[in-house]
């Protein structure tokens, strides 16, 4: 298990690897846009946080935890019915932990 210094290295080495090249592709949906918070958006302060929007209205947001060597991530998914929400949200979570489990070996 990783923490302190060590811990923090790598989150924030996954965290610049998702900044320079972030994921086309997040489940069966297409990445269409990236919001990246470091430097404030809008009246939002700046926050290590990666947005990503997808095509199908999709987002998923990522963010090193404060007190663990860990990411946070956050979906939302919208869709036709609650089964076409529970597929997307699915699909998102996988491509997720898949990215992450390889930023984090990395």
């Amino acid at each position: 298990s990783l923490d302190g210094k060590e811990g923090s290295k790598l989150t924030g080495k996954a965290m610049l690897n998702l900044r320079l090249r972030p994921p086309a592709k997040l489940g069966i949906e297409n990445v269409v846009d990236v919001i990246d918070y470091q430097n404030g958006v809008g009246d939002l302060p700046a926050s290590d946080v990666l947005q990503f929007i997808t095509d199908k209205r999709s987002r998923v947001s990522i963010r090193p935890s404060g007190t663990e060597p860990r990411l946070k991530i956050y979906y939302s998914a919208s869709g036709k019915n609650a089964d076409d929400v529970s597929k997307r949200l699915d699909s998102l979570i996988s491509s997720c932990a898949a990215i992450v489990e390889r930023l984090m070996r990395n």
